[in-house]
């Protein structure tokens, strides 16, 4: 696990300097070793910040060459099979010198070439300066769980896993990206698509490879997608939880793989629950008991201590809890902001960022964790309901939606809810973005932020029509590639590692098969996680109907204790006029009447507070 950063020039040298100064503004990425290298025509320069997580010795060191130095890697992430892949390549006539992961990728891109992106079960993000080539091949992960952010020009192509990192080339521009402050700001939308807050910064997508030739031409291509039409024939629900049974524990055995200690987050949801007693089942008895940590808050609705426990007592572990407050916001939110980079659209990402310090010091460097099951398995109340009962509809299947809705009645104690969802489901597109960006009212944003919606109205993305299109809508546009920017940037700010089995590919591509009722039936979602964790995890966990997510009491915080704070950085934010003043005190008398949503506000207050640390001054 490290930060990456790097400059194919094409008009003049590679100044050291900047490269340097990329590098160190990564240290909190990689605190155990630090490296640049510099091609001997000063054309590319590739820099890494290491933390070292397997093979801890010097011969991790990156970059790394491969051994007859044709080709040169810079290296984030972990390849979860590598010991599988250094076999086979061994097998194929290659040689090692170190135990490391890096090492395994050098030589599975001269066996494969750009292909060997589909060999590798992992997170990542590389890049290769191939000089037989005289191309700079890059990769990122499936999911985007690590970072790749580049800014390209015809005189260069600067890259690294923070926007911080680029900006400290002078050729970066530190400007605000227009389009995305009005998504985000009316439909909370970030991080589902190329561009980013910064003007002429991209990212990456995930599943997606990159060659950048000596000319200075970019190709960039989709290596990996889901197949969304394929189905697999029905067969005993037994079955399909046994299979997604060993695929998941498979997903954790080889996401223990370190050679620094391992320990959990755990929030007493089913997911990070399912890894915490996944884990339990793993472990011989002689071993140390697994750390967890979790959040706690005083007196919320939103506290989950009471599950966490029952976790906690059933598995061997040793707990730790961090207890969140809403002073600790304000006391660290710049270094919050700052580490995040861009503009979060919630407070939960800081209670995530309060378990990985705790973690830092209980000296735990890696954590397993539960993110990407809501998108994959259909945990999200809304979508899930509501796209399961609208196919249904959509299919004239009258009789099962019925029974559906009457389990739902059953389950929850009121059918409301579910039609709810299924009027949510059956909306357009642009009946839902207009709705959501009329919040505030018309005179809201800066003058030309409703051009920018509706050229996205106008885009020509379709409306899921079924559970699986919603799942892989959230999974690669709305919800999860945001909730892994926050993971990513709040590990890596106390040097932790976050990895998540729920995002194993070999899992992902298995529950796409599944038929919809596989994963919402009968009132309750998820439902062949329950099924194939019966026994393994706590029945008071495993049998909630309840979906509190990892939330923070946020109304209580901005409408008590931050009220104060938040009000202040309001008030800055009329001044800049990105929000309108008028749309901002409107908003703010609703929120204090009890019927306006507080994420609206934090949202100002958010982008007001990025705003000042990256475009007003230079980052730190």
């Amino acid at each position: 696990m490290c930060g990456i950063a790097g400059i194919v020039d094409f008009r003049s040298p590679v100044d050291a300097a900047v490269l340097d100064t990329m590098n160190q503004r990564l240290a909190h990425r990689g605190p155990d070793d630090a490296g640049t290298w510099i091609d001997g025509g000063r054309r590319v320069g590739l820099a890494t910040r290491r933390l070292a997580i397997i093979d801890l010795s010097a011969a991790g060191h990156q970059p790394m060459a491969s051994a007859d130095g044709a080709q040169h890697i810079t290296f984030n992430g972990e390849i979860y099979n590598y010991l599988e892949l250094r076999t086979e390549l061994q097998a194929r006539g290659h040689m090692f010198r170190t135990g490391s992961d890096t090492e395994v990728i050098l030589n599975a891109y001269r066996e494969w070439g750009v292909d060997c992106v589909t060999h590798f079960n992992g997170m990542f993000a590389f890049a290769i300066w191939d000089a037989a080539r005289s191309t700079l091949f890059a990769a990122r992960d499936r999911f985007g769980e690590k970072p790749f952010y580049y800014h390209h020009t015809p005189a260069c192509f600067v890259f690294a896993s923070e926007v911080t990192s680029l900006l400290a080339d002078p050729r970066v521009p530190r400007r605000p990206n227009p389009r995305a402050v009005a998504r985000f700001l009316t439909l909370a939308l970030v991080d589902g698509e190329e561009a980013t807050f910064f003007d002429e910064i991209r990212q990456l997508p995930p599943a997606h490879r990159l060659q950048l030739d000596a000319e200075g031409r970019l190709t960039i291509a989709r290596y990996w997608n889901l197949d969304l039409d394929r189905v697999r024939d029905p067969r005993p629900a037994a079955a399909d939880a046994e299979e997604f049974r060993a695929l998941f524990r498979d997903a954790v055995r080889i996401r223990l793989r370190s050679d620094v200690p391992v320990g959990s987050s755990l929030s007493g949801g089913m997911d990070s629950s399912s890894i915490v007693c996944t884990i339990g089942t793993l472990r011989s008895g002689g071993e140390p008991p697994q750390n967890t940590f979790s959040a706690r808050y005083q007196h919320a609705p939103c506290d989950e201590g009471a599950f966490i426990d029952a976790v906690t007592a059933h598995a061997r572990v040793s707990p730790h809890v961090v207890w969140v407050e809403a002073d600790q916001l304000v006391h660290d939110i710049e270094r919050f902001v700052a580490h995040q980079e861009e503009p979060v659209a919630g407070t939960s990402p800081f209670a995530q960022w309060k378990v990985m310090e705790l973690a830092a010091k209980e000296k735990v460097t890696v954590l397993l964790d539960g993110q990407g099951a809501d998108e994959v398995i259909g945990g999200y109340p809304s979508p899930s309901f509501g796209y399961r009962y609208a196919e249904l509809a959509r299919h004239a299947d009258f009789f099962r939606l019925g029974g559906e809705l009457a389990a739902f009645r059953r389950t929850h104690g009121t059918i409301a809810p579910a039609l709810r969802y299924l009027g949510a489901a059956v909306m357009s597109p642009s009946t839902r973005a207009s709705i959501r960006a009329r919040y505030f009212g018309s005179d809201a944003l800066m003058p030309d932020a409703w051009h920018y919606l509706r050229a996205d109205n106008g885009n020509g993305h379709r409306a899921p029509r079924s559970l699986r299109e919603s799942l892989y809508e959230q999974a690669t546009l709305t919800s999860l590639p945001s909730l892994l920017r926050y993971a990513d940037r709040n590990s890596m700010a106390f040097s932790r590692e976050s990895r998540l089995p729920f995002l194993d590919h070999r899992l992902v591509e298995f529950v796409f098969t599944l038929p919809a009722d596989r994963l919402v039936s009968r009132g309750r979602t998820k439902v062949v996680l329950r099924d194939a964790m019966t026994g393994i995890v706590p029945g008071a966990v495993l049998n909630r109907t309840d979906k509190v997510g990892f939330a923070t009491p946020e109304r209580d915080w901005m409408m008590g204790p931050l009220k104060p704070w938040l009000r202040s950085v309001l008030d800055r934010a009329k001044r800049r006029a990105v929000a309108s003043p008028a749309a901002i005190d409107r908003e703010w008398d609703r929120v204090c009447a009890g019927v306006g949503t507080p994420q609206n506000l934090w949202r100002i207050a958010n982008l007001e507070l990025w705003q000042t640390q990256f475009i007003d001054r230079p980052p730190a």
